[in-house]
């Protein structure tokens, strides 16, 4: 079963390392296939003097490259992944020692997960901005959430809530994103409560900085379920199927 994005951030292993959606056929999960370890120069030096048996092995750093492959045989999609690598002393539940072992730490993934699944009939330009804060997510958590934040903003658009009004004096001003929140929530308060959630957490990203990859995750949760309640009609269409089998007392005869 895929796990949740963001079980991905902070320092993996690779007898640990979470597998998540793979992007290209959803079906399938995005599993360690490989990795290559750069050592920066202080670990170089160190790799050197242990060589040449002047020293014995220690922790070291640098940055690595991989790749990931979905395990769906019928998909086998590849993805690079870039980021921070180091080598340190671990504690070997099996073994019941010490041990040094590579933990790595992802800067980058391409193609992207996805944040989040979107309903079959999420505007486009709405689909765009997921895509970009998936595609930024671990360089920039805080770009990241700005471009949810932009979503909300699209969102809002593509269901015709206004973005400017003609104040008194005859001038056009822009309406900010709250208030056009306050607009959408006279008739979709739930939803509303989720979006404006997603809108903190994009200003927080663009207006403060230091986001964390889960907070971006948890974001993308909220907007999640609201795209669901305005898009996704799996769940009215099995109603109104239930409907209509309580009101024939069965199922429809089929001639």
């Amino acid at each position: 079963m895929a796990k949740p994005l963001g079980a991905l951030s902070g320092w993996l292993n690779e007898d640990t390392w979470p597998r998540v959606l793979c992007p290209e056929c959803l079906e399938g999960t995005l599993a360690l296939k490989s990795t290559t370890q750069y050592p920066d120069a202080r670990s170089r030096a160190h790799i050197e003097l242990v060589r040449r048996h002047l020293d014995g092995p220690d922790e070291l750093g640098g940055s690595f490259t991989g790749v990931l492959e979905c395990d769906n045989h019928g998909c086998k999609r590849e993805a690079a992944i870039a980021g921070d690598w180091a080598y340190l002393w671990s504690f070997d539940d099996v073994q019941e020692r010490e041990r040094l072992t590579d933990f790595f730490a992802l800067r980058h993934i391409s193609p992207a997960p996805q944040l989040l699944l979107t309903p079959q009939r999420t505007p486009t330009k709405v689909v765009e901005a997921i895509a970009m804060a998936s595609s930024v997510l671990w360089t920039s958590p805080d770009l990241a959430a700005t471009q949810l934040r932009l979503a909300v903003e699209e969102l809002l658009t593509a269901r015709g809530v206004k973005r400017t009004f003609i104040t008194a004096k005859r001038k056009r001003k822009r309406l900010s994103a709250q208030e056009r929140l306050d607009i959408f929530a006279s008739t979709h308060p739930e939803v509303v409560h989720a979006l404006e959630a997603v809108k903190w957490i994009g200003n927080t990203g663009t207006h403060e900085s230091g986001l964390s990859i889960d907070d971006v995750v948890t974001g993308a949760k909220f907007l999640e379920l609201a795209l669901r309640r305005l898009y996704d009609t799996n769940e009215a269409d099995l109603l109104a199927t239930a409907k209509d089998i309580n009101r024939r007392r069965g199922l429809p005869r089929v001639r």
